[in-house]
C-alpha cells in the first residue's frame, strides 16, 4: 500500500475499478475470502504471484466503504459484490419490465433470472442472492412483492403510479393504519367509504374552485 495519500487514493480507485469491471464482465456477484486464491484479480496464474492478504483485506473494506459489496456473514468471510448499487439493479430491472409492458404481471425468479426473454439483459443469470437483495430493493419502493408458493419464487411488479395518485391514496386514513386488515371484507369496505367520501371532499373543492 503507497504511503502517500493521493497515491494511495489512485491505486485504491485503480484496484477497485479493476475489481468491479472483472466481477461485471464474468458476472460475479458473489465472493468468498477462502476462494481469494481463485480470484482472477487477485492472483496472477502466468507469473504465479498473488496478492497479499492484509492488501485484499484493505480493498474489501474499501470496496464496502464505497457500497460495492455486503457481508453475508458476521466473521467477513462471504460477501455479495455490486458493481451496481442496489437503487440502480432495481431501477435496470424496472425500467426493463415497464419497457415491455409487463408491469402488473406475475413472473417466477426463474422466468426473469434464466429465461429467454431475458437473455440480453443485464440481471441475466446473476447469483440468486444478489436478484433477492434487488427484489428487497423494489418492495422497498413499492414498486413489486415477492412469494413463495407451491415451492416457486415469484414477484408481483406493480404497475407505476402516478403523482397524482399517490398524493390522493396518502389522504387515506386506512392506509395509513399500520394493523389493517388488508386481506378481509370489513378492510375492503371501509377502504371503499373512505375513498368515495375523499372523492366527495375533491368535488367539493373542484366546484368551489369553478366558481
Amino acid at each position: 500500500l503507497q504511503p502517500n495519500l493521493d497515491t494511495r487514493r489512485k491505486q485504491l480507485d485503480g484496484w477497485c475499478s479493476l475489481i468491479l469491471d472483472y466481477c461485471r464482465l464474468k458476472k460475479v456477484c458473489t465472493f468468498d475470502v477462502n476462494d481469494a486464491s481463485k480470484f482472477p484479480p487477485f492472483f496472477n496464474a502466468k507469473i504465479n504471484r498473488q496478492l497479499d492478504n492484509n492488501f485484499i483485506q484493505i480493498l474489501l473494506e474499501e470496496l464496502r466503504s464505497r457500497g460495492h459489496i455486503e457481508w453475508e456473514d458476521k466473521n467477513k468471510r462471504r460477501c455479495l459484490i455490486l458493481w451496481k448499487s442496489p437503487e440502480e439493479w432495481a431501477k435496470t430491472i424496472y425500467q426493463w419490465i415497464t419497457s415491455r409492458g409487463m408491469n402488473g404481471t406475475v413472473c417466477t425468479f426463474y422466468e426473469l433470472l434464466h429465461g429467454d426473454d431475458t437473455r440480453s439483459a443485464e440481471f441475466h443469470n446473476i447469483d440468486p442472492k444478489l436478484f433477492r437483495r434487488i427484489l428487497n430493493e423494489l418492495e422497498k419502493r413499492g414498486q413489486a412483492t415477492t412469494f413463495s408458493e407451491n415451492g416457486a419464487d415469484g414477484v408481483h411488479i406493480f404497475q407505476m403510479v402516478d403523482e397524482v395518485t399517490k398524493k390522493t391514496l396518502s389522504n387515506i386514513p386506512l392506509l395509513k393504519t399500520k394493523a389493517s386488515p388488508r386481506d378481509g371484507e370489513q378492510w375492503r369496505q371501509r377502504l371503499k367509504e373512505e375513498l368515495q367520501a375523499l372523492i366527495q371532499v375533491n368535488l367539493r373543492k373542484t366546484r368551489k374552485s369553478l366558481k
